[in-house]
């Protein structure tokens, strides 16, 4: 019973550290944020639209999943934010949407500790735990109004959970691994990839026969019906795989782009796919990882597989990462564009290679500098530990300059001061029109033409975004009419000329 006991206390103080330097990162970059990333109106939009579909009589909310481009994951942990902090505005589900990421976040601590404590030990698992919280892009994308800190949560616990059930052999856990990759899919569609690990694994086994066919046939049921618990009943309200716009979009790589991601490389419009794949995987997934932790877990991976080439929850991980990296591959040479964000699970899974062969650099650079080796391969490997979190730290801590998504908040504050109900607002980037409340539930629709007076958002600039967005072209057509006049501008000190917000009223003429 005290063995027990001292394995919990060894966990709970790494745990204990790792949670307070979760807190600290994402409470700094929370309360640092002007503006929420645009992308997140996405998913407060959807968060409404669901709680409004439990009293409307017009559409249930089985009708808003089934219509929605994106899984309910995310929004349902958005509306339950909304609700336990009274947030009611559109800028408070904003929020919510933020503080729901960043929980999700903090809570990622505690797989990431156990994918890393069971394949390599505690110390292992807390570096690598450690080294993910402080690097600059996860602790970005987890800290704002985006869906990666629940998926990241979800799917690195399926990740633990299969580590755990392919060396414990134990059916309990093939179920949770199951579960937890079902839930992460009604987050985001790729997290049914961290199941098909831990199934490769088992049919391997019974392959070269180290797993009886009727045990080794059992596990991957149980863990497929543990997926189906979460996936099915979303699958079938659906009617196929996903509505997601980047899931449609790779079975049909011709349909339009309604937006581009944060962190993101684009491919030229007369450049390869594949050489636009072999030249920015590597350098988004490089500066996913910060490039340090990247390097260290191409070297981990090349020291470390004979050592653990026959431990089967090493080939989870390592089949994991795989499939991240294929999955990224194949997005970029079929969608012409990378994001940073895409890597996420593959940078988690990188920080555990990095971690792990830390020790072996300790040891090699005390057998080339006598004196480090007196004070012992530990403190060696935890003083480069401590160097890559403090070279990682600063630029983790920088918040993100959001002055373009601070002047169309603005923008949108003084449209609903400003703006009768019946005028439109025709708004290309959706913030504004978010800010004024109007799309709370619905984009606007202006196919069947504007009323006499309409307000339209435009940024001053000549340049076209990289993603299309469909109405910024009617929306500068608009206000080359005779009837548009120019009525504000932000920055509100700078001459109009010089502005990086423009609102026009465009008054209908008879």
């Amino acid at each position: 019973m005290s063995e027990v006991w001292a394995k919990l206390a060894a966990d709970g103080w790494r745990l204990a550290v790792l949670v307070a330097v979760a807190v600290g990162v994402h409470a700094w970059l929370v309360s640092q944020t002007a503006v929420p990333a645009r992308d997140g109106v996405v998913f407060a939009r959807y968060a409404c639209r669901l709680d409004a579909s439990f009293a409307s009589q017009t559409e249930t909310p089985l009708d808003v999943v089934r219509s929605a481009e994106h899984p309910p994951g995310y929004p349902l942990a958005v509306s339950a934010v909304a609700k336990l902090t009274g947030q009611t505005s559109p800028d408070g589900y904003l929020r919510a949407a933020q503080m729901a990421n960043a929980l999700a976040g903090v809570l990622l601590v505690v797989p990431c500790h156990f994918i890393g404590r069971q394949l390599f030990g505690r110390n292992v698992g807390f570096a690598a735990a450690l080294l993910f919280q402080v690097l600059p892009v996860p602790a970005h994308v987890t800290s704002d109004a985006l869906s990666e800190g629940l998926f990241l949560l979800l799917a690195s616990t399926s990740v633990a959970c299969g580590v755990r059930a392919v060396k414990s052999h134990l059916l309990v856990w093939f179920v949770a691994c199951g579960l937890a990759a079902g839930a992460s899919y009604l987050v985001r569609p790729e997290g049914l990839m961290t199941a098909l690990a831990p199934v490769l694994v088992v049919l391997w086994g019974v392959v070269r026969g180290r797993v009886k066919v009727v045990p080794g046939v059992l596990r991957v049921l149980v863990l497929a019906a543990g997926v189906a618990v979460f996936a099915g009943p979303y699958m079938v309200a659906i009617g196929r795989l996903t509505n997601k716009p980047t899931g449609v979009q790779l079975q049909s790589p011709v349909a339009a782009v309604h937006g581009g991601p944060l962190f993101a490389a684009w491919a030229g419009p007369n450049e390869s796919r594949a050489a636009f794949a072999a030249k920015a995987v590597p350098t988004e997934v490089l500066k996913a990882t910060h490039y340090g932790v990247g390097v260290l877990a191409v070297v981990g991976v090349g020291v470390l597989w004979r050592r653990f080439a026959r431990d089967p929850g090493w080939w989870v991980t390592a089949l994991t990462f795989a499939c991240c990296l294929g999955l990224l591959v194949f997005l970029a040479v079929r969608r012409g564009y990378i994001s940073e964000r895409h890597a996420m699970l593959l940078t988690l899974l990188a920080c555990q290679f990095a971690a792990a062969v830390l020790p072996a650099w300790a040891g090699l650079i005390a057998r080339v500098i006598p004196p480090v080796g007196r004070i012992g391969q530990r403190v060696t490997a935890a003083v480069l530990l401590a160097l890559m979190v403090v070279s990682a730290l600063p630029f983790a801590l920088k918040p993100e300059s959001r002055s373009r998504g601070e002047v169309h908040k603005q923008a949108g504050l003084w449209l609903a001061e400003h703006a009768d109900p019946a005028d439109a607002i025709v708004d290309p980037y959706t913030l504004a029109e978010w800010y004024a409340g109007r799309t709370r539930t619905h984009l606007s629709d202006h196919s069947r033409g504007l009323p006499p007076v309409s307000y339209v958002v435009l940024e001053n600039t000549t340049s076209t975004p990289e993603s299309p967005m469909p109405l910024l072209g009617w929306a500068r057509d608009l206000t080359k009419r005779p009837d548009a006049t120019l009525v504000k501008h932000w920055p509100e000190g700078v001459p109009a000329s010089e502005a990086r917000l423009h609102v026009w009223k465009v008054t209908s003429r008879p």
